[in-house]
């Protein structure tokens, strides 16, 4: 089985984390980067020519988002957003993915994509009417699921399915809102995939601090 895990940092807004205690036999590890690459573990990549021109959060979204386009060979793909590292070996989350398409983490706070656009909205985390344009679109379609993921940590089973997947929710970031969590179930839903959750934050989090993020090992 060809398995990845894979992350993004782009313009300078957070630094490497060190993953020599993870790493394991039989699992790459690749980080696409803009900054010199360092000592920590991963094998740097640029990142492709469709990010050049991209806000450095889009160009990482799209990179997030379409797993089966950069691995095309690849079983099962592990993404990492790059202020986080999972507290379990990569080998054990593909064990614990199953027959499942995807698989994340449960959102600590909200139990749905509209409570979650509510969110996004009242803070201003995203241009309202792009995220309008998203809650919209689930509606006009009946989408009335409950869950959502926390996609800081993503795995995927890398299928025709679970391309359609990505496909879609990469289209929905580009045209509608940004915050990739507000479409991620839409998109399951609607290419008939199958999710998993795993525990909130079931992973380490790091947070921002001036072109770096700070430790904060307990993930509270």
């Amino acid at each position: 089985m060809n398995v990845v895990m894979y992350s993004a940092i782009m313009g300078g807004r957070d630094r490497p984390r060190d993953i020599h205690a993870l790493k394991e036999d039989g699992v790459d590890y690749v980080l696409f980067y803009d900054g010199e690459p360092d000592a920590t573990g991963w094998e740097f990549r640029p990142a492709p020519d469709v990010c050049r021109g991209r806000e450095p959060r889009l160009a990482t979204r799209y990179l997030k988002a379409n797993a089966h386009l950069l691995f095309p060979q690849c079983d099962v793909s592990v993404w990492c957003d790059g202020n986080l590292l999972p507290r379990v070996p990569v080998s054990e989350l593909v064990e614990q993915l199953g027959e499942r398409d995807l698989m994340t983490p449960a959102h600590p706070d909200d139990p749905n994509p509209y409570v979650h656009a509510h969110r996004v909205m009242r803070y201003r985390y995203d241009a309202i009417g792009n995220v309008r344009a998203m809650v919209r679109r689930m509606r006009q379609d009946g989408f009335s699921e409950e869950g959502l993921s926390e996609t800081g940590l993503l795995v995927r089973r890398h299928t025709p399915r679970t391309a359609a997947v990505n496909a879609l929710w990469w289209k929905l970031i580009r045209d509608t809102s940004s915050r990739d969590q507000v479409s991620l179930q839409y998109a399951v839903w609607k290419c008939g995939a199958t999710l998993k959750y795993l525990p909130p934050r079931d992973y380490d989090l790091a947070e921002h601090c001036g072109g770096t993020r700070q430790w904060r090992g307990d993930a509270a």
